[in-house]
């Protein structure tokens, strides 16, 4: 293996490389933004002459909805229920899958910041019982007086 004494000299090409690059590719954007152009054309003139009498015909039966019909009035009254129910099943779906993913570990660098507060640690992973357990500030009591007179005055 042999050893350069200093850093080895590597010419900059990269002036000339990023302007062949950009010649390169100026008749490809060209090109690329025509071929888009006709796809977007084609699709908008697909949508008028296939699916445009289609939206018309929509559009006259929302304006004139026929009367409702007994499968409809069902439907109507069982639907609040239904979507409840739909509700439900994707919670459960839901938790069945965060059970599923198994526990969760957590980075020692956030164990570390969290442990290290004042507040004892079942304080901490008890959400509900956490305002029982950290003292509160020195200031609070003043804040409160404070809060209460000014609720207080009106």
């Amino acid at each position: 293996m042999t050893v350069a004494p200093g850093p080895a000299a590597i010419p900059d090409s990269t002036g000339p490389t990023f302007a062949l690059l950009r010649e390169l590719r100026r008749g490809r954007a060209r090109k690329q933004a025509a071929s888009i152009a006709f796809w977007i054309y084609l699709a908008l003139f697909t949508a008028a002459v296939w699916g445009g009498s289609l939206i018309v015909a929509a559009y006259r039966a929302l304006r004139h909805p026929p009367p409702p019909t007994e499968v409809s009035l069902r439907v109507l009254h069982a639907a609040p229920a239904g979507l409840t129910a739909l509700a439900l099943l994707v919670l459960l779906l839901l938790l069945r899958d965060a059970l599923w993913r198994g526990p969760v570990t957590v980075p020692g660098a956030t164990v570390g910041w969290l442990l290290g507060t004042g507040c004892p640690r079942p304080a901490r992973c008890w959400p509900a019982r956490r305002w029982a357990s950290c003292p509160p500030p020195p200031w609070w009591r003043w804040a409160w007086v404070a809060g209460t007179a000014v609720t207080c005055s009106g």
